[in-house]
């Protein structure tokens, strides 16, 4: 079931709702600076524990 919600209605979101989110996040971050690749926070993390 698709439905909108507030801000205040955003507390109760669980689940799917979040995922989508971010997929839209990274969707549109990629198109406005035309990134040729994303990288996630976990991988970025992964490589400055092995740096350091």
């Amino acid at each position: 079931m698709l439905r909108r919600v507030d801000r205040t209605g955003a507390a109760q979101a669980y689940g799917v709702v979040i995922v989508i989110d971010v997929i839209r996040a990274f969707t549109v971050a990629s198109s406005i600076y035309k990134a040729s690749t994303l990288t996630t926070i976990r991988e970025t993390t992964l490589v400055l524990l092995k740096k350091n």
